[in-house]
C-alpha cells in the first residue's frame, strides 16, 4: 500500500470495481484515495423512489449507467500522510464512499465530504439521507467517546445537511425529514428547539410527506422535553381529523408515557388522571377504527398508567386498574394480560402507602400474583418486604427474608437485605440490623454489603441510645475499613457519613465509659485525625473531608467527657478546623469551594465548645464562665472576619454562656473524678461570673433581628442570681438584681410560669426573711398575705394566683417565645 501506483486509461466500470474491492479489503483504506476526474459525472444513474423510502438499483444498473460515460484518464497516487479524499467522483462511487465511512462511523468526515461535494450532479437522495440517518442514530455505541465528539449536535448536523438539500435542488423524501425528527427527539432535551421541530413538520405537511411515524417520532421529542401539554394538543389534533394522517397504538403510547413522566416528577394528580383518559381514547379508537391492530391498546399502555398512578401514590386507583386488566384477559382479550411488571407496580404503589389494611391486600395480591401463574420475581419480594418495613414491622419482614432463603429459584439479594436492616434501624434495634448484617456478610457472591448498609445499622447504634452504643458502633466500622482493605471493593470504602455517625454514636455513649481505645473523648479524637490524614493524602476525595457535622460530633464527645482537659482538647479541635479552613481558602481556587465550605467552622461547631466550657466540672476549671466568655468574643470576631460563615451567636450561644454562669459554684465530687482535688471556687469567681451574666444579657438584649432574650433567658438570669448572690451580705445586690431582670422581663412581656418560680427562688423565699417574701409580693402586685406559705402545695398555689393576677401586658410574648423555642 505503501508504494505509489499510476492507473492509466482506467474506464469508470473498472474504477468501479476497483473501489469496490477496495471496500471489501479494508474500508478505511479507500478513504485515503484522491480521485480527480476531469469530466464531469454522468447523471445517468439516479436512485428509484418509491413509498416506501429510497430503494437503490442494483449494482449492474449502476455499473452499467456510469460506464455509458466518456471513458477519463484517472491518475490515483498514494496518499501522504494526513492528506484528506477530495469529493468530486460520480453519484455512485460517492455513496459508496460515503457509506464506507458511515459504517467506519466517522459521520462527521462523510458530513464534511457532502458539504465540500459542489460539482454539479454529484449527489442523490439516497447519499445525503444514510448520513442523516446516520447523524439521527449519533451517540449509539459509544460513537461518541472523546469531548469533541460530545460537543457536537447530531440534530443540527441532520438539519443542515437537509437545508443543503434544498439549496442543491436535491429532493428530500419522507424517510430524509422522518430522520432528522428523529435527531431532534435523541438530542438532548431542549426546549427551544422545538420551533425548528414544529417547523419541519409544517414543511411536510405542505409537500404531502408527513405520515403517522413523523407525527409519533414528533411527540416523542416533546415526551423527551418534558412538554406533555404540547403532546397531549397534537394528539388532539391527529384525533380532530385536521389531518390525513392516522394514529396507531405507539401514538398513545408516546403521549401516555409523557403523561407519566410528568407526574412522577410533579406529583400531580392531574397529569395521571390525563394519562387514564387519553388510555380510554386509545380504546375509544380502537373501537372506531373497526378494532385494526395497529391501533388496540396493550399490556404496555397500561403499565404505564399505572406507574404514573403509582408515582402519585394512589394505590386505590393501581388495584381497580389491575382488577379491569384481569377481567379483560379473561374474557379473551389477551393483549391485556397483566404481566409481573404490572403486579409488582401495584404491589409497589400497596408498599409505599400508608393505608390499615395495605399489608393484607399486598399479602393477597402477591397469593393472586402466584395463583394467576405469574412466578414471583425479586421485585416482588422486596415490595412485599417493604410493605411490612414502612409498617413498623421488622420481623415479619425478616420472615419474608427466611422464606427467600427457602425458595429454591428467588434468592435474596442485597437490597432485600437492606430492606430488612433498615426496618431495625428504624427501630433503634442496632443489635437485630447488626444481626441480619452478618448473614448478609455470608450471603455469597450476590449477597455484598456495601457503605450505605453498614452507614444504616451504625446510625441505629448511635439512635439505640445504650451506654455502649459507641463502642458497638467504632466495632462495625473497623470491621468496615478491614473488609474494604481485604476486598477493596468501592462500594465498601467508609465515607464520611460512616465517620461522622459513628462519631454521634461516641457523643451519645455514656461518657464515663471506657474501653480498650481509651474513653469516647480520646476514641472521638483518634478517628479524626485518621480521617483528616486519609483526606489530606486524598485530597480530591470528597467523600473523606470531615464537615461540620464531622467536627461538632468530635467536640460534642469531649464535652460529655469528665476528663480534667476536655474542654481544652474540644477547643484545640476548633483551632485546627479554623486552621485548615484559612489553608483551604488561601489556596483560592474554585474546584475547592466545596473543601472551603466544608471545612468552614459555624455556630453549632463554637457553640459546642461554648458548651464544653459550660459543663466543665468547677473543681478543675472554676473560672469555666471566664473561658465560656471567651470563647463567646471569638466566634464573634470570627463571625465578623468571614461574613460568609454562618457563625454569628445565636440564642443558644448567650444561654451557654449564662448556664456556665450560673454553675460557677463549688460542686461535689464524682466518683470517677480525682478525689485529691478541692473545690477551688471562690468568691472571685463568683463575682466575675456574676459580671459576665449581666454583660452577656444586656448585649443579648441590644441585639436585632430574631436572636432575641425569651422567658427561658430571664428564668435563667434570675438563676444566676440565686446561685451567685447567696450570701447574707449580698442580699441588697441580689435584690436589685432581680427587681432589674424581673421589670426588664415584663417590659418585653416574657412573664410565664418558669420565671415566676425562679423568681420565687432569686427573692430568697424560703430563708425566714420577711423581706424576701415582701420583695416577692411587691414585684407580682399581690397583696393577699393568706398564700404564704413553705409547704410544696402553698408554693405553687401562690405562683398560680400570682399568674391569674398579673397584667396581660407582660405576658403577652411569654407564649408565642415558647412556640419559638419548641
Amino acid at each position: 500500500r505503501g508504494t505509489s501506483c499510476r492507473i492509466l486509461n482506467m474506464n469508470s466500470r473498472s474504477l468501479t470495481f476497483f473501489l469496490a474491492s477496495w471496500i471489501i479489503l479494508d474500508t478505511s483504506y479507500v478513504h485515503s484515495f484522491n480521485v480527480h476526474f476531469s469530466t464531469p459525472t454522468s447523471t445517468a444513474f439516479r436512485p428509484s423512489l418509491s413509498p416506501k423510502g429510497i430503494k437503490m438499483s442494483t449494482q449492474s444498473e449502476q455499473i452499467q449507467a456510469v460506464s455509458d460515460t466518456s471513458e477519463t484518464d484517472i491518475i490515483t497516487t498514494a496518499p501522504k500522510k494526513g492528506r484528506k479524499l477530495r469529493a468530486n467522483p460520480k453519484t455512485f462511487e460517492f455513496n459508496q464512499n460515503l457509506q464506507a465511512l458511515v459504517r467506519n462511523k466517522n459521520v462527521l468526515r462523510a458530513h464534511e465530504l457532502l458539504l465540500e461535494c459542489n460539482e454539479p450532479g454529484v449527489g442523490d437522495t439516497y447519499g445525503y439521507t444514510q448520513v442523516i440517518i446516520a447523524w439521527s442514530r449519533y451517540g449509539r455505541n459509544n460513537q461518541s467517546s472523546s469531548r469533541e465528539q460530545q460537543s457536537i449536535n447530531p440534530a443540527q448536523k441532520a438539519h443542515e445537511l437537509l437545508t443543503l438539500m434544498h439549496e442543491r435542488q436535491i429532493p428530500a423524501n419522507t424517510i430524509t425529514y422522518n430522520s432528522v425528527l428523529s435527531a431532534y427527539a435523541r438530542s438532548s432535551s431542549r426546549v427551544n428547539d422545538l420551533p425548528e421541530i414544529f417547523s419541519l413538520l409544517d414543511t411536510m405537511n405542505q409537500y404531502s410527506l408527513a405520515d403517522t411515524i413523523s407525527y409519533n417520532t414528533l411527540l416523542n421529542a416533546l415526551a423527551t422535553r418534558n412538554q406533555s401539554d404540547k403532546a397531549v394538543e397534537l394528539l388532539t389534533k391527529l384525533l380532530s381529523g385536521e389531518t390525513e394522517i392516522k394514529a396507531n397504538v405507539v401514538t398513545f403510547s408516546t403521549v401516555i408515557n409523557a403523561l407519566a413522566k410528568k407526574a412522577s416528577v410533579t406529583q400531580n394528580v392531574a397529569y395521571a388522571k390525563q394519562a387514564t383518559k387519553v388510555l380510554q381514547q386509545l380504546e375509544q379508537y380502537h373501537q372506531s377504527s373497526g378494532c385494526d391492530a395497529s391501533t388496540a391498546p396493550n399490556t404496555q399502555c397500561v403499565n404505564t398508567v399505572l406507574n404514573a398512578w403509582c408515582k402519585v401514590g394512589a394505590a386505590d386507583q393501581c388495584c381497580r386498574i389491575l382488577s379491569r386488566m384481569e377481567r379483560l384477559s379473561d374474557e379473551g382479550r389477551s393483549e391485556m394480560t397483566p404481566t409481573a411488571v404490572s403486579y409488582n407496580t401495584v404491589l409497589v404503589a400497596l408498599s409505599n402507602s400508608g393505608g390499615v389494611h395495605t399489608i393484607k391486600q399486598t399479602q393477597g395480591l402477591f397469593d393472586r400474583m402466584k395463583a394467576r401463574g405469574i412466578e414471583h420475581d425479586e421485585r416482588s419480594y422486596n415490595s412485599l418486604i417493604l410493605s411490612f418495613v414502612n409498617h413498623g414491622n421488622p420481623k415479619s419482614a425478616e420472615a419474608i427474608l427466611e422464606e427467600m432463603k427457602d425458595n429454591g429459584t428467588i434468592k435474596p439479594t442485597t437490597i432485600h437485605y437492606s430492606s430488612v436492616i433498615n426496618a431495625y434501624a428504624r427501630k433503634g434495634r442496632a443489635l437485630d440490623a447488626e444481626r441480619v448484617l452478618k448473614q448478609l456478610e455470608a450471603g455469597g457472591s450476590q449477597c455484598n454489603p456495601n457503605t450505605i448498609i453498614y452507614n444504616s445499622v451504625i446510625h441505629a447504634h448511635a439512635k439505640s441510645g445504650v451506654e455502649n452504643a459507641g463502642a458497638y458502633a467504632t466495632a462495625l466500622l473497623g470491621r468496615m475499613i478491614a473488609l474494604y482493605r481485604t476486598e477493596g471493593h468501592p462500594s465498601m470504602k467508609p465515607d464520611v457519613y460512616s465517620y461522622t455517625t459513628t462519631l454521634s454514636a461516641l457523643s451519645k455513649s455514656s461518657p464515663h465509659l471506657v474501653t480498650k481505645g481509651g474513653s469516647n473523648g480520646e476514641t472521638a479524637e483518634k478517628l479524626l485525625l485518621v480521617m483528616e490524614r486519609l483526606f489530606d493524602e486524598h485530597p480530591h476525595d470528597l467523600d473523606l473531608q470531615p464537615n461540620q457535622r464531622t467536627y461538632t460530633a468530635a467536640i460534642s464527645t469531649l464535652s460529655r467527657c469528665p476528663d480534667q482537659d476536655a474542654p481544652l482538647r474540644a477547643e484545640a479541635i476548633l483551632d485546627r478546623m479554623i486552621a485548615r479552613y484559612a489553608k483551604t481558602a488561601a489556596t483560592n481556587d474554585n474546584e475547592n469551594e466545596a473543601t472551603q465550605q466544608n471545612h468552614a467552622p459555624d455556630n453549632v461547631c463554637f457553640n459546642a465548645v461554648l458548651n464544653a466550657w459550660a459543663h466543665s466540672s468547677s473543681v478543675h476549671h472554676p473560672d469555666h464562665a471566664v473561658q465560656a466568655q471567651r470563647v463567646l468574643h471569638k466566634m464573634e470576631e470570627y463571625a465578623k472576619d468571614h461574613p460568609n460563615a454562618n457563625c454569628t451567636p445565636d440564642w443558644l450561644s448567650y444561654h451557654t454562656v449564662l448556664n456556665a454562669c450560673a454553675f460557677t459554684i463549688n460542686q461535689e465530687l464524682n466518683s470517677s473524678q480525682d478525689t485529691t482535688a478541692q473545690a477551688t471556687v471562690t468568691s472571685r469567681h463568683r463575682g466575675e461570673a456574676l459580671k459576665i451574666a449581666v454583660t452577656t444579657l444586656e448585649i443579648f438584649q441590644s441585639l436585632e433581628g430574631s436572636t432575641k432574650p425569651d422567658s427561658s433567658t430571664y428564668g435563667l438570669m434570675l438563676n444566676v442570681i440565686t446561685n451567685l448572690c447567696s450570701a447574707p451580705e449580698q442580699h441588697e445586690l441580689r435584690s436589685k438584681l432581680t427587681e432589674n431582670t424581673f421589670q426588664q422581663c415584663c417590659r418585653d412581656g416574657l412573664v410565664s410560669n418558669n420565671v415566676v418560680s425562679k423568681l420565687r427562688y432569686a427573692c430568697g423565699i424560703g430563708k425566714d426573711d420577711n423581706d424576701s417574701e415582701g420583695l416577692f409580693r411587691r414585684l407580682l402586685l399581690l397583696d393577699n398575705k393568706d398564700d404564704s406559705g413553705s409547704d410544696t402545695s402553698s408554693r405553687y398555689k401562690m405562683i398560680r394566683v400570682a399568674m391569674e393576677q398579673l397584667p396581660d401586658k407582660w405576658t403577652r410574648n411569654a407564649m408565642r417565645s415558647n412556640q419559638r423555642k419548641r
